[in-house]
Formats: structure tokens, C-alpha cells, sequence
């Protein structure tokens, strides 16, 4: 059962907080350890934060996921997020999921730039980093901002996800991470980046990873990147592949 003080602020009674907090009501006291600061930031009232902070909330205070960081980042309450970071919130806590990680899985680029702003470990895996997190999400925006934050690009892209993109033709992700010193000769499972992406089709991509010095004849257990494209019927890259200086004649052994 909810104490009077959670029950205040799960339904925002601003007053009745302040009412209970002058009658030394304890402003950590929740039920199954979730606190009143996590549950009023669940529900975003943020004038209650605010005041339970005055109080002396403990802004770290929390179980497994839910802390009151973790609740403002998974349900995208950026002012609540700057609020708690200026309370002193430790950026880096979390059990499963990072901080950071939560913002990637849930898309919001502004407050991932807050916890790189307030110190969050760019390359800490819990389980993955944050860049395979926003890698796998496609989205370009954060991949950017984690990678001149100083993410690894090897610990934070791994082979499949690699793979994922230049099967999907996601030239522009590809492009950044080859900018940031990504392998363009790779092995991504059964093939190379170039093989895998004229298997596919993708011109634009093929002219990408070509012009980064992708080995033109490099396969690595079916096909090399001509054979992919011409059992594929992609004659505008057998073209391509074979103006690029690709073997006519060569397989894979």
C-alpha cells in the first residue's frame, strides 16, 4: 500500500506534499523501494521534484532500473533529467541499463547530450554501449554525437550489427562510422561489407565502400563481391565491379 506521501505524489497534490513534508513525513519511504522522487517522476510533475528535492529526496536512491534518473530518461522528461542532474544525480548508475543506454533505446538526443554533458561513461556496456544501442536504431544523430564523445568504434559495432546496416543500405551510418575508422574489408559473417552489399543491391553503398578502399575481389565463404552481384542480377554493379578492377575469373576457395 502506498504511504501518504507516495499516494500525494502519484496523483501530483502539490499542497498535500508540501503539507506531509512539514510534518517530517520520510521522503524516502516508498513501497518495494520505489521512492516518492521516482514515482512523482514517472508521472512528471515536476513542480513535486522539485520540491521533494528541497527536501532532501535522495536522488540516487532506487532498485534494479528504477531510479529517478532511469524514469525521467526512459519516459523522455528532459527538464526533469537536467533538474536531477543539477542535484547531483550519479550519471553512470544503473543495474542492466545504463543511463545513456535507456536514452538511446528510447531516441532522445537531447538528453543523451546532457549525460555526455554530465560526464556519462561513453563506452561502458551494460550489456551493450551506447553506439551499438543507437547503431542498431539507425539513428545517425546520436551515432554522431557518441562517436565525438569519444565512443570506441570497436568496442561499440559489432560484426552482425556491421553487417545489419550494410544489408539494409544504410550509406549514411556506414559513411560516419568509415569516417570514424570502421574496417571496410571487415568478414561480417559469410561475407565481406562489399559483398554483402552488391549481394543486396545497393549501388551507393558499393561506390561508398570502393571508394574507402574496399578490396574489390575480397569474398570470404561464398561469393567474392562480382559473383554476389551477378548470381544476384545486379547488372549496373557487375558493371561497377568490374570497372573497379574486379576478377572475372575469380571464386572463393
Amino acid at each position: 500500500e502506498d504511504t501518504p506521501l507516495t499516494a500525494a505524489v502519484k496523483n501530483g497534490h502539490t499542497d498535500i506534499v508540501r503539507l506531509l513534508l512539514e510534518k517530517a513525513a520520510n521522503v524516502n519511504k516508498g513501497v518495494r523501494e520505489v521512492t516518492p522522487l521516482t514515482t512523482v517522476v514517472k508521472n512528471n510533475h515536476t513542480d513535486i521534484v522539485r520540491l521533494l528535492l528541497e527536501n532532501r529526496a535522495d536522488v540516487n536512491k532506487g532498485v534494479r532500473e528504477d531510479t529517478p534518473l532511469t524514469a525521467a530518461v526512459k519516459n523522455g522528461h528532459t527538464d526533469i533529467v537536467r533538474l536531477l542532474l543539477e542535484n547531483g544525480v550519479d550519471v553512470n548508475k544503473g543495474v542492466r541499463d545504463t543511463l545513456l543506454t535507456a536514452a538511446l533505446q528510447n531516441d532522445h538526443t537531447k538528453i543523451v547530450r546532457l549525460h555526455l554533458e554530465n560526464g556519462a561513461d561513453v563506452n561502458k556496456r551494460v550489456p551493450d554501449t551506447p553506439l551499438r544501442a543507437a547503431v542498431r536504431n539507425g539513428n545517425i544523430d546520436i551515432v554522431r554525437l557518441l562517436l565525438e564523445n569519444g565512443a570506441d568504434i570497436n568496442k561499440g559495432v559489432s560484426d552482425s550489427e556491421f553487417s545489419g546496416l550494410v544489408m539494409n543500405g544504410n550509406t549514411d551510418i556506414v559513411r560516419l562510422l568509415l569516417e570514424y575508422g570502421a574496417d571496410v574489408n571487415k568478414e561480417v559473417g559469410e561475407d565481406t561489407p562489399l559483398s554483402a552489399a552488391a549481394k543486396n543491391g545497393h549501388t551507393d553503398l558499393v561506390r561508398l565502400l570502393l571508394k574507402n578502399g574496399a578490396d574489390v575481389n575480397k569474398g570470404v565463404q561464398e561469393d567474392t563481391p562480382l559473383s554476389a552481384a551477378a548470381k544476384n542480377g545486379h547488372t549496373d554493379l557487375v558493371r561497377l565491379l568490374l570497372q573497379n578492377g574486379a576478377d572475372v575469373n575469380k571464386g572463393v576457395q
